[in-house]
């Protein structure tokens, strides 16, 4: 079992991108190993986010990010399994 709290794939540092800790996690799933996601854009975070905010209707929020990959691959599609929370 593999957690992964940071799921950016790289960042850039200056004029390099660096390898995070999400690059880490998908090389262990695609060998086989079980990854748990947490974070950004696990559903478990938007869910926890809108139970705070007092929100109910997914359809009235926007996921806003710097990155499709890592902040809105998958938030707020109503009944659908997030890939980001098992692999």
């Amino acid at each position: 079992m593999c957690w992964c709290w940071a799921q950016d794939l790289v960042t850039v540092s200056g004029k390099e991108l660096v390898t995070m800790p999400g690059t880490f996690a998908k090389w262990y799933a695609e060998l086989g190993g079980e990854v748990d996601y947490m974070g950004k854009p696990a559903q478990v975070v938007y869910d926890t986010a809108m139970e705070m905010a007092g929100v109910d209707d997914k359809a009235t929020v926007v996921a806003v990010g710097d990155s499709l990959e890592h902040d809105v691959r998958v938030p707020l599609v109503p009944s659908s399994p997030s890939p980001a929370t098992r692999c």
